[in-house]
Protein backbone atom coordinates (compact mmCIF):
# COMPACT_ATOMS: atom_id res chain seq x y z
CA UNK A 1 0.00 0.00 0.00
CA UNK A 2 1.37 3.15 -0.55
CA UNK A 3 0.43 5.82 1.03
CA UNK A 4 0.20 9.60 -0.77
CA UNK A 5 -1.11 12.80 1.86
CA UNK A 6 -1.25 16.41 0.12
CA UNK A 7 1.63 18.22 1.40
CA UNK A 8 -0.73 21.02 2.54
CA UNK A 9 -0.53 24.55 2.88
CA UNK A 10 0.78 25.61 6.69
CA UNK A 11 1.95 29.05 5.27
CA UNK A 12 5.50 30.27 5.25
CA UNK A 13 8.69 29.82 7.53
CA UNK A 14 8.95 33.69 7.72
CA UNK A 15 5.03 34.07 9.21
CA UNK A 16 6.04 34.97 12.55
CA UNK A 17 8.91 37.09 11.36
CA UNK A 18 8.69 41.31 11.60
CA UNK A 19 6.90 41.87 7.94
CA UNK A 20 6.70 38.34 7.24
CA UNK A 21 10.14 38.80 5.85
CA UNK A 22 12.53 36.14 5.47
CA UNK A 23 16.06 35.93 7.69
CA UNK A 24 18.87 33.39 7.98
CA UNK A 25 16.28 32.02 11.00
CA UNK A 26 13.27 31.78 8.84
CA UNK A 27 14.84 30.12 5.36
CA UNK A 28 12.18 28.21 3.64
CA UNK A 29 9.29 29.97 1.79
CA UNK A 30 6.89 26.76 2.41
CA UNK A 31 6.37 24.52 5.10
CA UNK A 32 4.78 21.12 5.01
CA UNK A 33 2.27 19.47 7.14
CA UNK A 34 1.54 16.58 8.99
CA UNK A 35 1.00 13.47 7.88
CA UNK A 36 2.63 14.27 4.48
CA UNK A 37 6.03 15.27 6.74
CA UNK A 38 5.70 11.71 7.65
CA UNK A 39 8.95 9.54 6.78
CA UNK A 40 6.50 6.56 5.18
CA UNK A 41 4.12 9.00 3.61
CA UNK A 42 4.93 10.18 -0.66
CA UNK A 43 4.10 13.96 -0.33
CA UNK A 44 2.50 14.90 -3.32
CA UNK A 45 2.09 18.78 -4.26
CA UNK A 46 1.44 21.23 -7.03
CA UNK A 47 2.82 23.81 -8.90
CA UNK A 48 1.29 27.09 -10.92
CA UNK A 49 0.28 25.74 -14.00
CA UNK A 50 1.49 27.23 -16.95
CA UNK A 51 -1.30 27.20 -19.01
CA UNK A 52 -5.12 26.90 -18.34
CA UNK A 53 -8.09 26.89 -19.76
CA UNK A 54 -10.75 29.74 -19.56
CA UNK A 55 -13.75 30.58 -20.97
CA UNK A 56 -13.66 33.20 -23.77
CA UNK A 57 -15.30 36.07 -26.17
CA UNK A 58 -14.51 36.76 -29.61
CA UNK A 59 -13.62 39.75 -31.33
CA UNK A 60 -12.74 39.50 -35.24
CA UNK A 61 -9.97 36.87 -35.18
CA UNK A 62 -8.96 37.89 -31.61
CA UNK A 63 -9.82 35.60 -28.47
CA UNK A 64 -10.01 37.25 -24.94
CA UNK A 65 -10.66 35.58 -21.84
CA UNK A 66 -12.97 36.29 -19.19
CA UNK A 67 -13.59 35.56 -15.66
CA UNK A 68 -17.54 35.37 -14.49
CA UNK A 69 -18.77 36.87 -11.55
CA UNK A 70 -20.72 34.05 -10.56
CA UNK A 71 -21.01 30.91 -9.57
CA UNK A 72 -22.65 28.99 -12.38
CA UNK A 73 -21.15 30.14 -14.99
CA UNK A 74 -24.26 32.44 -16.14
CA UNK A 75 -22.38 34.33 -18.89
CA UNK A 76 -21.46 31.27 -20.64
CA UNK A 77 -24.59 29.78 -19.58
CA UNK A 78 -26.76 32.97 -21.14
CA UNK A 79 -24.40 33.89 -24.30
CA UNK A 80 -22.60 30.75 -25.41
CA UNK A 81 -22.39 30.51 -28.99
CA UNK A 82 -23.90 33.82 -29.75
CA UNK A 83 -23.21 37.46 -31.70
CA UNK A 84 -24.03 40.40 -29.47
CA UNK A 85 -23.51 44.26 -29.27
CA UNK A 86 -21.43 45.97 -27.14
CA UNK A 87 -21.20 49.46 -26.28
CA UNK A 88 -18.23 51.30 -24.61
CA UNK A 89 -19.47 53.18 -21.45
CA UNK A 90 -17.73 56.32 -21.05
CA UNK A 91 -16.81 57.46 -17.63
CA UNK A 92 -16.91 54.27 -14.75
CA UNK A 93 -20.51 53.30 -15.91
CA UNK A 94 -22.27 55.95 -13.87
CA UNK A 95 -26.13 56.06 -14.89
CA UNK A 96 -25.23 59.88 -16.37
CA UNK A 97 -22.11 58.09 -18.62
CA UNK A 98 -25.25 55.97 -20.64
CA UNK A 99 -26.92 59.87 -21.59
CA UNK A 100 -23.63 61.11 -22.77
CA UNK A 101 -23.25 61.40 -26.63
CA UNK A 102 -22.81 59.49 -29.09
CA UNK A 103 -23.17 56.68 -26.43
CA UNK A 104 -26.78 57.45 -25.81
CA UNK A 105 -27.64 57.36 -29.19
CA UNK A 106 -26.04 54.10 -30.33
CA UNK A 107 -27.72 52.81 -27.02
CA UNK A 108 -31.06 53.79 -28.33
CA UNK A 109 -30.71 52.28 -31.29
CA UNK A 110 -30.17 49.06 -30.27
CA UNK A 111 -32.83 48.92 -27.57
CA UNK A 112 -35.48 50.03 -30.47
CA UNK A 113 -34.01 47.06 -32.38
CA UNK A 114 -34.52 44.98 -29.38
CA UNK A 115 -30.92 44.26 -30.07
CA UNK A 116 -29.27 42.29 -27.00
CA UNK A 117 -25.93 44.11 -25.98
CA UNK A 118 -23.28 44.21 -23.76
CA UNK A 119 -22.25 46.94 -21.65
CA UNK A 120 -18.57 47.69 -21.42
CA UNK A 121 -17.56 49.26 -18.72
CA UNK A 122 -14.32 50.35 -16.53
CA UNK A 123 -13.33 49.27 -12.98
CA UNK A 124 -13.31 52.24 -10.28
CA UNK A 125 -14.80 54.29 -8.13
CA UNK A 126 -18.03 52.61 -7.95
CA UNK A 127 -19.22 49.16 -6.81
CA UNK A 128 -19.67 46.37 -9.38
CA UNK A 129 -23.16 46.67 -8.24
CA UNK A 130 -23.98 49.64 -8.99
CA UNK A 131 -22.29 49.35 -12.60
CA UNK A 132 -24.25 46.51 -12.97
CA UNK A 133 -27.69 47.80 -11.86
CA UNK A 134 -27.02 50.86 -14.32
CA UNK A 135 -26.04 48.38 -16.85
CA UNK A 136 -29.34 46.80 -16.37
CA UNK A 137 -31.25 49.74 -16.44
CA UNK A 138 -30.00 51.78 -19.62
CA UNK A 139 -31.43 47.75 -21.33
CA UNK A 140 -27.69 45.67 -21.38
CA UNK A 141 -28.12 42.28 -21.58
CA UNK A 142 -25.16 41.69 -19.49
CA UNK A 143 -21.78 43.36 -18.41
CA UNK A 144 -18.23 43.46 -19.09
CA UNK A 145 -15.99 45.04 -16.78
CA UNK A 146 -12.07 45.51 -17.26
CA UNK A 147 -10.05 46.30 -15.07
CA UNK A 148 -8.31 50.05 -14.58
CA UNK A 149 -4.49 48.57 -13.69
CA UNK A 150 -2.70 45.52 -14.92
CA UNK A 151 -3.91 41.81 -13.86
CA UNK A 152 -7.52 40.01 -13.11
CA UNK A 153 -10.14 42.03 -11.41
CA UNK A 154 -12.55 39.25 -9.48
CA UNK A 155 -16.08 40.70 -9.09
CA UNK A 156 -18.39 39.50 -5.89
CA UNK A 157 -21.87 39.95 -6.89
CA UNK A 158 -24.88 39.49 -4.92
CA UNK A 159 -27.20 40.77 -7.88
CA UNK A 160 -27.81 38.51 -10.59
CA UNK A 161 -30.44 40.53 -12.70
CA UNK A 162 -27.64 40.42 -15.76
CA UNK A 163 -24.57 38.27 -16.43
CA UNK A 164 -21.49 39.97 -15.64
CA UNK A 165 -17.78 39.12 -16.22
CA UNK A 166 -14.82 41.03 -15.79
CA UNK A 167 -11.55 40.98 -18.63
CA UNK A 168 -8.17 42.67 -18.08
CA UNK A 169 -7.35 46.27 -18.68
CA UNK A 170 -5.43 45.17 -21.89
CA UNK A 171 -8.58 42.99 -22.92
CA UNK A 172 -10.82 46.30 -22.40
CA UNK A 173 -8.56 48.38 -24.86
CA UNK A 174 -8.61 45.71 -27.45
CA UNK A 175 -12.31 45.89 -27.21
CA UNK A 176 -12.16 49.63 -27.33
CA UNK A 177 -10.34 49.81 -30.34
CA UNK A 178 -12.20 47.67 -32.10
CA UNK A 179 -15.09 49.40 -31.01
CA UNK A 180 -16.55 52.23 -34.05
CA UNK A 181 -16.51 55.58 -33.24
CA UNK A 182 -19.90 55.62 -31.53
CA UNK A 183 -18.21 53.40 -29.03
CA UNK A 184 -20.66 50.31 -30.95
CA UNK A 185 -18.59 47.11 -31.70
CA UNK A 186 -19.50 43.25 -31.96
CA UNK A 187 -18.41 39.62 -30.52
CA UNK A 188 -19.43 36.37 -30.01
CA UNK A 189 -19.13 34.36 -27.04
CA UNK A 190 -16.94 30.94 -27.73
CA UNK A 191 -19.11 27.53 -26.66
CA UNK A 192 -15.00 26.30 -26.37
CA UNK A 193 -12.66 27.42 -23.99
CA UNK A 194 -9.68 29.38 -24.95
CA UNK A 195 -5.95 27.95 -23.84
CA UNK A 196 -4.40 31.23 -21.87
CA UNK A 197 -0.48 31.17 -20.77
CA UNK A 198 -0.14 32.21 -16.67
CA UNK A 199 1.81 34.83 -16.01
CA UNK A 200 1.80 32.84 -12.51
CA UNK A 201 3.06 29.11 -14.11
CA UNK A 202 5.88 27.50 -13.32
Amino acid sequence: IVVCCSAGNEGNMAYEEEQYALSSGYPDYGVVCNPASLPQCVSVASVENSYYLSDAIQVGRDAFPYTDASDNDAFYQAFSGSSLAYVVIPGLGADTDYLAEPTASAIARLNQANTPWLALVQRGELYFSEKLANAAAAGACGMICYNNVSGIVYMELDDDTVPAVSVTQSVGQALIEQADSTGLGSLSVSEDPLLVSSEEGG
